[in-house]
């Protein structure tokens, strides 16, 4: 009996043993577990942050592009804004300009037809009126100047006051020595203009003084010569100040003819600023330079 009890004993000991071995195996094998889960976990959880930063670069690179075809587009539309504006100013300021030509076109065409009926009724009054006593015209002797130029002159001054034309009636020397007859119009005309219709009182002059001559002094050689001041051709549409010179001159042509003076008769030259007759820069002296000077070569 004494025997069997340490028997007992060690095989008590063994057993706990075992169970002692067999709990801490258990508990290393959960131990185990749970390390293999949370690596898996983290594993995972890496592999979920790497898409996620994947996700996100991918996005700020698409948010870059956007932002920089953003960008592109706006300035696109600033300069197609800044065209938009630019045609749309071009566009009221050829608007206005076409506007002003019309007006003044509109305006120079009432001038115009002003001129005619004006020179229209100086006609028909000139018709209706009682003829002044004249002498009888002597027979055309091929143009050439009459011997008595003084008597002639005085006679025409005399005829233009007596009708109420006051333009002035000068004599002028040529270069050669030779004088002439000339009724100058003066301070007739604007500057770079070539028309009369700015001026009613001296194309009524100039309409009387056709009719005077038709009437008074028919087949007389007349020569009509254009003037300007000093001042360049700028805003003119005119080339050169004999061009502009020459387009007065012809202007007053036309009046002449209108007013019963034959067209054959009549001839035209521009001086430009050739011939000033007045010195200096004033207002006034280049109103004076800017003239038409009509001078009248008598058939006897």
């Amino acid at each position: 009996m004494d025997m069997g009890r340490p028997w007992m004993v060690l095989v008590a000991l063994v057993a706990l043993g075992l169970m002692v071995g067999c709990a801490a195996s258990k508990r290393s094998r959960n131990r185990t577990d749970v390390v293999t889960a949370e690596n898996i976990d983290l594993r995972q959880q890496n592999a979920t942050s790497r898409y996620q930063a994947r996700e996100a670069q991918l996005a700020q690179d698409r948010t870059i592009i956007e932002l920089q075809q953003e960008k592109h587009r706006s300035t696109q539309l600033g300069d197609d804004l800044a065209n938009a504006e630019q045609g749309a100013l071009l566009g009221r300021e050829a608007v206005t300009e076409l506007h002003r030509s019309r007006e003044d076109n509109l305006r120079h065409v009432a001038r115009l037809q002003a001129i005619g009926a004006e020179v229209d009724r100086l006609r028909v009054q000139a018709r209706d009126s009682k003829p002044r006593p004249a002498p009888a015209p002597a027979p055309d002797m091929g143009w050439k100047p009459s011997p008595h130029l003084d008597a002639f002159a005085a006679d025409l001054r005399a005829r233009l006051g007596g009708a109420g034309i006051a333009l002035p009636v000068e004599m002028r020397t040529t270069r050669d020595g030779r004088r002439r007859v000339a009724v100058v119009l003066k301070s007739a005309f604007p500057a770079g203009k070539d028309s009369l219709s700015y001026n009613m009182e001296a194309v009524r002059a100039v309409v009387g003084l056709g009719q005077l001559i038709s009437s008074s002094y028919p087949g007389s050689h007349i020569r009509i010569e254009g003037h300007t001041d000093s001042d360049p051709i700028r805003k003119s549409p005119f080339a050169s100040n004999e061009a502009l010179s020459l387009s007065r001159a012809q202007s007053v042509r036309v009046l002449l003819v209108k007013s019963g003076v034959r067209e054959s008769l009549v001839e035209t030259t521009g001086h430009g600023a050739r011939n000033p007759v007045a010195s200096g820069s004033t207002k006034r002296a280049k109103a004076e330079n800017r003239r038409v000077e009509i001078y009248i070569e008598p058939s006897t």
